[in-house]
């Protein structure tokens, strides 16, 4: 295994990428009406008052601004950013007005032979696809890679169609995409993934529902972009390890499996292939009454999962991954369709609903688990900052990276935003106590009083989250959003990828399982 050295430099690009990210997003936002970047309601679109598209114009400028500062800009970089400066261009013409498909798939194609063919980047073999033997591409490489490009985008593209939807899908790419960049010592795989990654968590501040922004295909442009870089480095057989095609492919197989998809469907009826309808899997699942919160909470772990598979399977062969995607993605599409054509809906079972209802007839307890939210935040809040005092004073580089941490909470924060962003809040609550449960599981991993105190914390906090189950006043169940849904998945990266990935202690590991276990319950 090659590790990637000087982790603080990689950390420092996230962290640019994120702050600045945090800062131009509403900066964006103001200059929208100013560039023309608004879209209006109507049609497919599930918004109904009019929203700036300029989250994109921040989401680059943020990215780009991190790789120019911390990155070596060699031919390569210089490749990847000439092909992204023609994608965004082209993505701010058509958010201004509507530009023709062929235009864009032009752009889009010039963007792809700027890459493969200045920055050199080839995909020359598949794999084992079909279990017959290696599929060389040989001087189709540059073709394939130029096609593969074409088809990243365009999928990043069409998924964009719910709020922090295309955005929460890139970001979990980047995760399973920067551990194959890790254990192959692919430093520009890995600094595009932590540029972007940044750049996303700062923008789905704005963007996660209800959405205050949209990216625009200025932002979707680039994510797919990107992401296709950073796949035909990783397949790519430079100087590192590269790894097979249908093993990177797999970790964005929702995405590129939904395009395939419906352009099928569309050519088999008859159809343009680029024109928009409501055939895409966020706009299926919509027709079984699941809400778009719920919706992109499960398009998210079906991401999760796919990515959880593409590193299990990493080692596997190329036909044994396409088999075991195929068959997950025809049994999902085709129960799918089964379900529309019987109408099915999703209700709540007879049985959950008298789980639900047991306090109908106790008319205390309703009020009284509503009148808990009030005081059970901040008392939770007092508590895990009290025991701050017995690991003060902190030693310099754990000092910075809380007062970092904490400038990123502050400013991730929807302070003034009322009920609209409670989701948010709320996840930002959790974050503080993540943060706050590591630190004290870090620096005094031996005061046993206090692990003592922090998961009895966690056990009360749970009773809490029950007892709110149980008192909801229009019984309704707490599912998780899609925000929420990406935060765990992220947390649990961590312990279950990263660490290993680098070589982290088993003390450090268990320590760092434990700080997601106690910190899980603050979640809701």
């Amino acid at each position: 295994m090659t590790r990637v050295p000087n982790l603080p430099y990689w950390g420092a690009i996230f962290y640019t990428s994120l702050l600045l990210s945090l800062l131009l997003t509403p900066v964006s936002d103001r200059l929208a009406k100013v560039l023309g970047l608004l879209d209006q309601p109507g049609g497919r679109k599930e918004h109904s008052r009019l929203m700036s598209r300029s989250g994109g114009l921040a989401l680059v400028s943020a990215m780009v601004l991190s790789l120019l500062l911390w990155v070596e800009i060699d031919l390569k970089m210089q490749a990847y950013l000439a092909g992204l400066a023609l994608l965004t261009v082209t993505g701010i013409m058509d958010d201004r007005q509507s530009m023709p498909a062929t235009i864009k798939f032009a752009a889009q194609i010039l963007a792809a032979m700027v890459l493969v063919y200045l920055g050199g980047f080839k995909v020359l073999d598949l794999g084992n696809l079909f279990g017959t033997g290696q599929i060389d591409l040989g001087r189709w490489g540059a073709a394939f890679t130029v096609f593969g490009l074409v088809g990243f985008v365009n999928a990043m593209n069409l998924s964009d169609g719910l709020d922090g939807l295309a955005g929460g899908i890139a970001l979990i790419a980047t995760l399973f995409f920067s551990a194959m960049a890790l254990t192959s010592g692919n430093t520009l795989a890995l600094a595009l993934c932590l540029a972007l990654a940044g750049a996303l968590l700062g923008f789905l501040r704005y963007n996660h529902f209800p959405a205050r922004l949209f990216m625009g295909d200025t932002g979707s442009l680039a994510l797919g972009f990107t992401l296709g870089t950073v796949c035909a480095v990783l397949a790519s057989p430079f100087k590192f390890h590269g790894y097979s095609a249908m093993a990177v492919v797999t970790v964005m197989a929702v995405p590129v499996f939904d395009t395939l998809y419906v352009m099928a469907v569309r050519i088999l009826k008859g159809r343009p292939p680029m024109r928009p309808d409501k055939t895409h899997l966020h706009h299926r699942l919509a027709k079984f009454g699941l809400s778009h919160p719920l919706r992109v909470a499960i398009i998210y772990c079906l991401c999760l999962g796919f990515g959880a598979l593409a590193w299990a399977g990493r080692a596997w062969p190329a036909w044994e991954l396409l088999a075991i995607d195929g068959a997950i993605l025809v049994f999902l599409y085709t129960a799918m369709a089964v379900g529309e054509k019987r109408g099915f809906q999703f209700r709540r079972s007879s049985r959950m609903e008298a789980i639900l209802s047991w306090n109908r007839n106790r008319r205390m307890l309703v009020p009284l688990g509503g009148k808990s939210v009030r005081w059970a935040g901040p008392l939770f809040l007092v508590a895990l900052f009290w025991p701050l005092p017995w690991i003060w004073p902190l030693d310099r580089p754990t000092g910075l990276f809380c007062l970092s941490l904490g400038l990123v909470l502050v400013c991730s924060f929807p302070w003034f935003s009322g009920r609209r962003r409670l989701p948010w809040a709320q996840s930002v609550f959790f974050l503080v106590s993540l943060a706050l449960t590591g630190l004290y599981f870090f620096v005094q991993p031996k005061l046993k009083w206090l692990h003592y105190y922090l998961g009895s914390l966690s056990c009360l906090c749970l009773a809490w989250v029950v007892w709110r189950v149980l008192t909801k006043r229009k019984n309704e169940i707490l599912l998780p959003t899609g925000f929420e849904v990406l935060l765990l998945g992220i947390i649990w990266f961590v312990p279950g990828i990263l660490a290993p990935v680098l070589n982290m202690p088993e003390a450090v590991s268990r320590r760092i399982l434990w700080t997601c276990v106690v910190s899980a319950p603050f979640m809701a």
